[in-house]
């Protein structure tokens, strides 16, 4: 059920937001207001002194905690800079911090980070029953690897159930995506030999930092509806962050993570049904130099990692 629906007013303030929408946010106009970190770190930072915040305002809530410290330290310093904010409160600040992918040892940080003492911690077990994980040592071409795929969602078409393919960057999304759009060619669209320009025909795309905002959101409308077009989309992990699509059957990692957080982010999409589905991990070994010690014990066996996730 939506805010709305429930009575609850909210606002979402970005770029885009009219002059008036911000007005009545500074005005305290929202029960809750959404925004990313480097809006309230660098932008909005001046609100949270006002006399209305001051009076009003509970607490914030950081969503996807985990990037406090995966991101935070690198291309996002916003997030590792949320904890600044209780400094500039004439009051106390109350902060909560929700993820569903951390370790204890980077609990401890995004406490650090965000200047949380002795905060009540609820904590619950990741584990999934019908979540079955493997992984596989890639010996070969991109058709070696991907033939099964594309087998399969030219037989089954809008009938495929849905799949995520996570890359470790933009240019293998770019590489998939041609390989199945090559290989498939006029059966690549839904109806067949439509424009591969129309996103609504696709039953393939790509998602990844770059892409544009309202490419972004149609692929995530399309691929959340059971019966779209949409059946598969290849992307890097920006995929996942609020995604909601219970019915995801196979999350394919086309290269492994470097870390065991980032590892089960992605297999977690699928799933979220509770009905059976399935996480395959596809890697070359010589990348394995690069990862945690945790991602090569999981590359020699599962059950280690298995054993890793439920010991949070």
């Amino acid at each position: 059920m939506s805010l709305s629906k429930r009575g609850i007013t909210a606002s979402y303030v970005d770029a885009d937001s009219s002059i008036e929408e911000k007005d009545d946010v500074a005005a305290g106009k929202f029960q809750l207001v959404f925004m990313s970190p480097e809006l309230l770190v660098w932008k909005w930072r001046a609100l949270l002194t006002s006399s209305v915040y001051c009076k009003h305002l509970v607490g914030i809530v950081i969503d996807e905690a985990h990037c406090v410290v995966q991101w935070g330290l690198t291309f996002r310093e916003a997030f590792s800079q949320l904890g600044e904010l209780r400094s500039v409160m004439k009051c106390n600040l109350n902060i909560m911090a929700l993820t569903a992918t951390v370790t204890k040892a980077m609990r401890t940080n995004i406490e650090r980070l965000l200047g949380m003492i002795n905060p009540t911690r609820i904590i619950r077990s990741p584990d999934k029953d019908n979540l079955r994980l493997s992984c596989i040592d890639v010996k070969g071409s991109i058709s070696t690897t991907m033939d099964i795929i594309l087998n399969e969602i030219q037989m089954k078409r809008t009938l495929l159930p849905k799949i995520i393919i996570f890359c470790k960057n933009t240019f293998d999304c770019a590489k998939l995506y041609t390989y199945f759009e090559m290989s498939m060619g006029p059966n690549f669209t839904e109806p067949r030999g439509a424009s591969h320009s129309i996103q609504e025909c696709r039953p393939i795309d790509m998602y990844f930092k770059g892409t544009e905002t309202l490419v972004k959101n149609k692929i995530v409308e399309n691929f959340t509806k059971p019966s779209s077009c949409l059946r598969m989309v290849i992307a890097t992990v920006a995929f996942g962050m609020g995604l909601d699509c219970p019915h995801i059957r196979l999350v394919l990692l086309y290269g492994i993570p470097s870390d065991v957080e980032t590892y089960i982010q992605e297999v977690c999409r699928a799933g979220r049904d509770h009905q059976d589905c399935y996480a395959v991990a596809l890697y070359p070994r010589k990348l394995l130099s690069v990862c945690s010690d945790t991602m090569v014990s999981f590359s020699e066996t599962k059950e280690k990692l298995q054993k890793r996730c439920c010991v949070f």
